[in-house]
């Protein structure tokens, strides 16, 4: 395979907050079942490999070996949406535009709120899950490209610093309410203690000391486990439209691929905000047409920016500069690794060509000693392997470039 071929199997497609809405974008979601059954779907094929990365801003698909048209039908086959809407709404990127848009990625450039240090985690873990279903060299090094941009960025730039995860920009909204509701000794009633829940809880709990913070979770034991752990209340899952009653603040992270809250559970007459953090939606829209009542979905929270974010912005350039660094090792490993086979191809003909040559020799001089012979041919061997391999590595950009050229002008023939 010459080195442009391999830079043509790089693809990625992707459903993000730039090119649709949350509603879109729940169609598009792949839970956790979803994304093993689509990862099953390609496993046991060494000349293909799949990252899947769905997250709250984002579904996107990353292959090496998979084109965009079978990547489109895995999406649609697992998720809610049909493969005439993912055509329509979905970005394709191909060779090295796609393998810099994960770098991207991974490195919060991309990110809603820019510089969001979960994205990197997440990366980390949708490869974790494809390792379980099968592995692919190229594909591992081109995560762990990205990944090993990400750590440079955030080290080397200010595109991290301060507050600005979604959870930040959610206690802004509540302590804003607060301020305007004039309430000293807010309830808090937190649906889902996931990731963006649990992290949402850690800062009500640091930022908002004053609250009463009361959580829920379908899953009983785990909302007990972590209201021990941090010093707050449960209440039972089907007890949930009670704890809104009582509330100041309703916030919604689940899991569900349905609302669960809709009108019809929300029955006290007093002002409330409700904040949605997840996607699809967990709570009805209508809910913010009903009079105080204030919803305030991913989208609208995570445009409460505030000074970090500027700042963050303004390290954009920097950042995308690391990433450009990265991205050219990469394409030199890429273009090196190809002509890895050439090498071992050339040091196995030289070997064979040695034993046959004192094969020869020993057969028209039986009684001469060649063990001489045998660590001379050795030593010339390893030494011309060697002297080819440094020129490759020297050279390997401009032997990519010929090898292109010759190739193109073959097929042109």
């Amino acid at each position: 395979m010459f080195p442009s071929d391999i830079a043509k199997s790089f693809f990625a497609i992707g459903i993000d907050y730039k090119n649709t809405s949350i509603a879109e974008r729940g169609l598009c979601s792949l839970d956790q079942n979803a994304q093993k059954a689509l990862l099953a779907a390609t496993s046991g094929k060494e000349d293909q490999g799949l990252l899947v990365l769905s997250t709250c801003n984002r579904t996107e698909l990353y292959s090496v070996g998979l084109n965009p048209y079978e990547l489109k039908a895995l999406m649609a086959q697992h998720s809610k949406a049909s493969v005439e809407f993912i055509t329509e709404h979905a970005w394709t990127k191909q060779g090295y535009e796609a393998m810099e848009h994960l770098m991207r990625v991974s490195s919060g450039i991309e990110s809603y709120i820019v510089g969001d240090l979960q994205i990197s985690n997440q990366v980390k873990k949708a490869w974790q899950q494809s390792k379980e279903q099968s592995t692919h060299p190229i594909l591992e090094r081109w995560v762990n490209t990205a990944l090993r941009s990400s750590k440079r960025v955030r080290n080397e730039t200010h595109i991290s610093d301060g507050c600005a995860t979604i959870s930040y920009a959610s206690i802004q909204a509540i302590k804003k309410w607060f301020r305007e509701q004039k309430l000293s000794q807010p309830k808090i009633f937190l649906l889902g203690i996931g990731e963006i829940g649990q992290s949402c809880a850690f800062n009500i709990i640091k930022h908002i000391p004053e609250a009463r913070l009361q959580v829920s979770n379908r899953s009983a034991e785990k909302a007990e486990a972590f209201a021990q752990a941090n010093g707050v209340d449960t209440i039972a899952y089907h007890a949930r439209e009670a704890a809104i009653a009582q509330a100041d603040v309703i916030i919604a992270a689940t899991g569900a691929n349905s609302f669960v809250f809709d009108p019809q559970s929300v029955k006290a007459e007093k002002a409330q905000l409700f904040l949605d953090l997840a996607v699809p939606n967990n709570i009805d829209p209508s809910i913010g047409e009903i009079a105080g009542k204030q919803l305030l979905n991913l989208d609208q929270i995570a445009q409460l920016t505030d000074e970090t974010f500027a700042k963050r912005k303004a390290a954009i350039p920097q950042a995308e500069a690391i990433v450009k660094e990265e991205l050219i090792t990469f394409q030199e490993w890429l273009a090196k690794k190809q002509f890895s086979p050439l090498i071992h191809w050339l040091k196995q003909e030289l070997n064979d060509t040695k034993e046959a040559e004192i094969q020869r020799f020993q057969r028209k001089n039986p009684d001469e000693d060649i063990r001489s012979a045998e660590i001379v041919s050795q030593h010339l061997i390893h030494s011309l392997t060697a002297k080819l391999a440094k020129f490759i590595n020297h050279n390997h950009q401009e032997l990519a470039q010929e090898l292109s050229h010759f190739q193109s002008k073959i097929q042109s023939q």
